[in-house]
């Protein structure tokens, strides 16, 4: 099954990968969202998260490719572009 397929279940993936986050139990949430992608690797919002993860974690170059993976897929996400924005601007 596709998570496309049922947007509860990647709903049910990305509040669970924000808790997690905001506990600062950043493996656990990483975790989280590496298994949502495993499932549908092409969900912008899910990538997104990955790489704010990443990022706060010190995964800088793997945090940049999930966001531009994620303007790949859907290329108004704002989020994203944010996101990737802020990073060009701020990591040398």
């Amino acid at each position: 099954m596709m998570l496309k397929q049922d947007p509860y279940i990647i709903q049910t993936y990305l509040k669970l990968g924000l808790i997690y986050y905001e506990k600062g139990q950043y493996n656990k949430a990483m975790q989280t969202y590496e298994d949502a992608l495993s499932k549908d690797p092409n969900i912008a919002e899910v990538l997104n998260q990955l790489g704010i993860v990443y990022f706060k974690k010190g995964f800088y170059n793997k945090a940049r490719q999930q966001w531009e993976k994620a303007l790949e897929i859907e290329p108004d996400f704002l989020p994203a572009r944010r996101n990737l924005e802020a990073f060009k601007k701020n990591v040398k």
